[in-house]
C-alpha cells in the first residue's frame, strides 16, 4: 500500500518525533518494521519514527 497515515502522533519535542498507529492487514510501503499480530486477518503496524506525518489515507477525512 502507498505510505500514508491516518492516525499520526507527533511528540512536542524539536524535532518532533512521529509514529504512525493505523492498524490494518499490511504496513504501508515505506515501513522499515512493521509488527504482525498472529491472527486472521493479520493485524500489522509500523513501528517506524519519524520526523514527520505522511499524508492521510481517507480522502474523506
Amino acid at each position: 500500500t502507498s505510505a500514508c497515515c491516518d492516525k499520526c502522533f507527533c511528540t512536542k519535542s524539536n524535532p518532533p518525533i512521529c509514529q504512525c498507529r493505523d492498524v490494518g492487514e499490511t504496513c504501508h510501503s515505506a515501513c522499515k518494521f512493521c509488527i504482525c499480530a498472529l491472527s486472521y486477518p493479520a493485524q500489522c503496524h509500523c513501528l517506524d519514527q519519524n520526523t514527520f506525518c505522511y499524508d492521510k489515507c481517507d480522502s474523506d477525512s
